[in-house]
């Protein structure tokens, strides 16, 4: 990890993400990580906040027995860090090289908000978010088998990062790492193309995607 010359945050976010405010911007203390480096871990101090500026970032739970469970993924734009606790339970960890995130002082945002409508307005809508995402997970979870799991999980992402011209997903999907373990072969299905490797890729016809999805 190490600290970044300031520039300007908002223009690193995700096409359809609201401008930062300003006075909130300026609190902001940008650093880059490596691929599975450690922004925050469990039971680590909840002294700051933190906003995805480019990459992206898993958050998820270490359990006894070792299996590390997801919980959320965060993108360019995405507020993180948020608790009523003194300590973080989850950890979360940079899933692109050289992830950029901009960290800000939980007490000094808290007492910005307190004065600055902006800044709490943003709190919120982040706040808000952030609960739908955990929604989406939850139906995500509830699905009934790994094959509709992964193509939920493959709407999830398109949704997320299609632009007007609904390739977002075509541009991020490089950046994917390919699961450590086989898939089973998916059906075949509007949309699919499956790459011949150890460690096979899909890619997808964005515009048949939610079609598919739908029936």
């Amino acid at each position: 990890m190490h600290d970044t010359p300031p520039m300007t945050i908002a223009s690193r976010r995700l096409p359809d993400a609201p401008v930062e405010p300003d006075r909130l911007q300026s609190l902001a203390h940008l650093r880059r990580f490596r691929r599975e480096q450690e922004i925050y871990g469990q039971d680590e101090r909840s002294d700051s906040w933190y906003r995805v500026v480019s990459g992206s970032a898993r958050k998820y739970l270490m359990r006894a027995d070792g299996r590390r469970q997801l919980v959320d993924i965060y993108l360019p734009g995405d507020f993180f860090g948020f608790t009523t606790r003194a300590h973080h339970k989850f950890a979360v960890q940079a899933v692109a090289e050289g992830t950029l995130v901009a960290c800000y002082s939980r007490q000094r945002v808290e007492a910005l908000a307190d004065e600055d409508p902006a800044t709490a307005r943003e709190i919120r809508t982040q706040g808000f978010k952030a609960l739908a995402r955990l929604q989406d997970q939850m139906l995500v979870i509830g699905t009934m088998t790994a094959q509709e799991k992964v193509r939920a999980f493959l709407v999830y992402f398109h949704d997320r990062l299609s632009t007007s011209d609904g390739n977002g997903l075509a541009r991020q999907s490089r950046r994917i790492r390919p699961p450590r373990r086989p898939l089973r072969p998916l059906p075949r299905a509007p949309g699919f193309v499956t790459g011949d490797a150890p460690r096979p890729c899909i890619f997808l016809e964005r515009s048949k995607l939610k079609n598919w999805n739908a029936n």
